[in-house]
Order: structure tokens, then C-alpha cells, then sequence
């Protein structure tokens, strides 16, 4: 019997297939084309008239990990990557250039402090991982800021082995709140659960993904 795998919604630069539809329906780890997906759609309608944010995809991500500095401005320069205040970067544990890997965490840039925030829900440690540090000092030129500060960002851990893509989209959304309501990422500039990481409850956490589903399907998605 022939595997089906149609279309379930082609979103600006973003298809989805049911393949990836599927992994919302479970408790499964979601992949590039989920996340992908849902950071074009805060880009495209949520913040279509805010300038400072940008949402890095996690295809482009996993190949600035794999290219030199120079090669870099390829993929920012026409994001104009050097004019954003903020820059979201979904992180894939794979430390090869190909599909694969097994959890997800989000460094964001907050160019009004020079620094770099790393959050993990896994909670590994709050710093980055000794293997990504010369890809940071390379990225750092590539976005203008050759000086910059790292520090570890406080997020819920997560409490299965699988939501972390989940979590990565819920931090995205209140620290994208929270930079344009203070322009900053300090965890003291705000208290209000809708941009604190660390108030994101397992039960919006299950939510999520019927959220996303649901999401999918207000666009136009044949589910």
C-alpha cells in the first residue's frame, strides 16, 4: 500500500505535509517544517508591522552552524538581519549539516543590551554548549555586535521527553511581548505571565499543539 503524505497547507514559504501535521497529534518531538511554520506565521500576521523582530527559521539556523562568517551575510543580509533589535534562533542539538537531532532550545539576541539570551528546557545549564561557542562569536560579527554578553535565560522545564519544540514556540511568543513592551530581555524588566517564560503551565503546554492544529486549519489547512 502506498504511503500517503499529501499537502495540508502551503503558508507563504512554509508546506506542510501530513506527515508533520501528524507529530501535533501525539506525543511526538516536532520538526523544522512545524516550527518553521508557526515563526512565519507570527513574521506574516502577528508582527506584520513590527520591524525590530526577526523569526530565523531552524533550516537557515542549522546552516549558519555549518558556514563561515563571510558566508553568513548570505542568509542575513537580505533578512536584514544588522537593522533588527531582536533575533530568534531555534537551536537543533544536531552537529551535523543534515536532518536530525533530538531537542530544541532558543537563543535570542537583544541588540539594545548587546547580549545573547539562551534558554533550554531541559535546563542542561545556562550557557551554551562549549561546541556552539565559535559559531556565536562568528554569528555576533554577522549581525553587527562583536562585542557581546551570553547569559542563561529562565524558562519552565519541561517535563517529558518530547515538548521542547512546544516550549521553544511559547518562550518565542512572550519574549517576543516582552521585547516590545520594555525593549529588553532582562528577566526583571517584567512580571506579567503573557511574557515570562517561567509562567508558561503545563496545561497551556498540552494545549499548544491542538492550538496549532486548530491554527492550521483557520489558514486554510485540509486536515
Amino acid at each position: 500500500m502506498a504511503y500517503s503524505n499529501g499537502t495540508v497547507l502551503n503558508f507563504h514559504n512554509t508546506l506542510l505535509r501530513e506527515s508533520d501535521v501528524n507529530l501535533l497529534m501525539g506525543p511526538h518531538w516536532l520538526n523544522d517544517q512545524i516550527i518553521s511554520f508557526y515563526l512565519e506565521y507570527l513574521e506574516k500576521n502577528v508582527y506584520q508591522n513590527t520591524r525590530g523582530l526577526l523569526f530565523i527559521s531552524p533550516e537557515v539556523v542549522q546552516c549558519l552552524k555549518f558556514v563561515s562568517g563571510q558566508e553568513m551575510s548570505i542568509f542575513l543580509g537580505p533578512l536584514n538581519a544588522k537593522g533588527k533589535s531582536f533575533i530568534f534562533f531555534p537551536l537543533n542539538d544536531n552537529d551535523e549539516a543534515k536532518a536530525g537531532g533530538n531537542h530544541w532550545s532558543l537563543l535570542v539576541f537583544s541588540r539594545p543590551e548587546s547580549t545573547f539570551y539562551y534558554y533550554d528546557s531541559l535546563h542542561f545549564g545556562t550557557s551554551l554548549k562549549k561546541s556552539l561557542r565559535p559559531f556565536l562569536f562568528e554569528l555576533a560579527k554577522a549581525i553587527d555586535c562583536p562585542e557581546f554578553e551570553v547569559r542563561g535565560g529562565e524558562c519552565v522545564k519541561q517535563n517529558n521527553s518530547y515538548d521542547c519544540g512546544i516550549h521553544v514556540i511559547y518562550n518565542i511568543e512572550c519574549l517576543a511581548r516582552r521585547a516590545l513592551k520594555h525593549n529588553s530581555l532582562d528577566d526583571d524588566e517584567s512580571t506579567a505571565a503573557d511574557e515570562n517564560p517561567t509562567k508558561i503551565t503545563n496545561q497551556k503546554i498540552r494545549q499548544k499543539r491542538q492550538d496549532l492544529l486548530n491554527l492550521i486549519q483557520k489558514l486554510g489547512g485540509k486536515l
